[in-house]
């Protein structure tokens, strides 16, 4: 396998609907199942698509917006219940998707992807804060720290977004190699100057 970065063409730019596997989701939806199908239906609409984007957009501008000094001044409150609303649209998409392509025990299902594992991982951290609500708990602290991640999960609905991550990660490879390169060059050279000044 070539450790050279592939070209933006060969990381499949055309982005098609994922078909619904030929297995049963949560071992109680077959692949022939009416709710499924019309669940797979749902979440694959484009104007679903749009409506989460813009509601991740939101949620993460909620996020700069929160008052630091006063936690229960009238904008945060505003915002709390706002991010409410958020969760629950993010909540009921995880379902869709995963009573659509089912959880991870067969080829295609929905945390065999990273990206969707993201998600599941933003929108846990978001419905666990909120189930707990004393914020003086220092867990509770850093599950709200966690939130900042929100932003992220655009990655997996913004097509030119997606092709960027998936470049960077082929050329980690390269470029750790160059990096290596280089240290032992300094590191040869930092020898060679401790000998010849000391």
């Amino acid at each position: 396998m070539s450790h050279l970065p592939r070209r933006l063409s060969e990381l499949n730019i055309v982005e098609k609907v994922k078909p619904i596997p030929p297995y049963s989701s949560l071992f109680i939806f077959q692949h022939t199942n009416k709710f499924r199908i019309f669940c797979h239906r749902v979440c694959n609409h484009r104007a679903f698509g749009y409506i989460l984007l813009v509601c991740i957009l939101l949620s993460s501008i909620s996020l700069g917006a929160e008052d630091p000094v006063d936690s229960d001044s009238v904008r945060n409150r505003i915002l709390n219940t706002a991010d409410y609303f958020f969760t629950a649209v993010f909540t009921v998409e995880i379902c869709l998707k995963v009573i659509s392509y089912g959880l991870i025990f067969h080829p295609g299902a929905f945390c065999r992807n990273r990206f969707n594992i993201l998600d599941i991982v933003v929108v846990a951290v978001s419905l666990t804060s909120m189930v707990i609500k004393d914020r003086s708990i220092s867990v509770v602290k850093i599950l709200r720290v966690l939130r900042v991640l929100r932003p992220l999960r655009a990655i997996n609905r913004a097509k030119g977004l997606k092709h960027v991550v998936q470049c960077v990660v082929v050329a980690i490879k390269t470029i750790g190699n160059i990096m290596l390169v280089t240290f032992l060059l300094q590191f040869m050279f930092a020898c060679m100057g401790v000998q010849l000044f000391k």
